[in-house]
């Protein structure tokens, strides 16, 4: 089964959700329909960003996967860009929507 990575910007987290709770719920939503292969909170260009690694059959159902992800993640804290990347031989390519 091919492997995925989402990137997910975060911006403000909403009142009264506690932001090191954002990366296991987001983790949690995904893993109710996949395998999570890995998880991490990054910064990048000053901007943070949760990066799930998952499986998925093909590039439409990882991105309803991200999307459905996402949707979760937005009723926590306001989201920005997502980007969800396809394992293919030795490098990430976007995938195809």
């Amino acid at each position: 089964m091919p492997s995925y990575r989402v990137s997910l910007e975060i911006g403000i987290v909403k009142a009264g959700v506690d932001p090191a709770t954002l990366l296991p719920r987001a983790v949690n939503n995904l893993q109710q329909t996949t395998l999570v292969e890995s998880n991490s909170v990054e910064i990048v260009a000053g901007v943070p960003m949760i990066r799930l690694r998952f499986l998925a059959l093909h590039d439409r159902q990882a991105v309803t996967l991200a999307d459905s992800m996402r949707e979760h993640v937005s009723t926590l804290a306001s989201t920005g860009r997502m980007d969800v990347l396809a394992r293919r031989g030795n490098r990430w390519q976007p995938a195809r929507r």
